[in-house]
Order: C-alpha cells, then structure tokens, then sequence
C-alpha cells in the first residue's frame, strides 16, 4: 500500500503459523476470548461486487444465485469463527486516503 520496501524490512521477522497456533493462546486469556482478525471491508465489498460476473476457466458465465454476495460474507464470517477468530471490521471512513475518493466503483461514487 503505501510503504513500497515494507515486506523487505519485515521479512527477516517472518515466521510461517497456522491460524490454529495463532489463536490458540488466545482461548488461555481472561474475558473476549479468541484471536482478533482485522479484516478491511474495501476488499470484502469488492468482492461483493464481483459476485455476479463470475466466469468459469472456460470462459462461460457462471450465474451464483440469489443473495451471493451476502452468502460469501456469511461464510467467510462463519469459517472465521469456525477456526476461533473473531473479525474486526475495519472501514476507511470519511478520513480516507485521497486516492480512494471519488472512485467509481462498481457504479456508484465513493
């Protein structure tokens, strides 16, 4: 995004977990139990709007059916909280970056 050597200064930090390593301490701690996950909702609306131009590796339309996009929401939550991670909905708000306003994005003004 906006720091272009960021993955060059972090990578020798890394180090390869499961989601299940990750938030297992997390059921040990006092109250709110479970591994927070902050997940930006820009990328989850866009792909809410690709939902009905799918196209198969053949090139044909695939037709997902009624309510896609509130059905990939509701399993992409249900499969999150399946593995004990709790979501954090993080939006952009009236303050966000100048190079995302006043996009046209899948047909309405930002």
């Amino acid at each position: 995004m906006g720091v272009p050597t960021l993955w060059n200064q972090l990578e020798p930090a890394v180090r390869i977990t499961s989601w299940a390593q990750l938030a297992a301490p997390a059921f040990e701690r006092e109250g709110v139990r479970g591994f927070r996950l902050g997940v930006d909702v820009a990328q989850w609306l866009f792909h809410m709007g690709r939902m009905n131009t799918l196209v198969d590796a053949d090139g044909i339309e695939v037709h997902p059916g009624a309510n896609a996009d509130l059905r990939m929401v509701f399993y992409r939550v249900c499969d999150l909280l399946a593995q004990g991670i709790l979501a954090v909905f993080v939006f952009d708000g009236p303050d966000g970056p100048k190079w995302k306003r006043d996009k046209r994005v899948t047909g309405v003004w930002r």
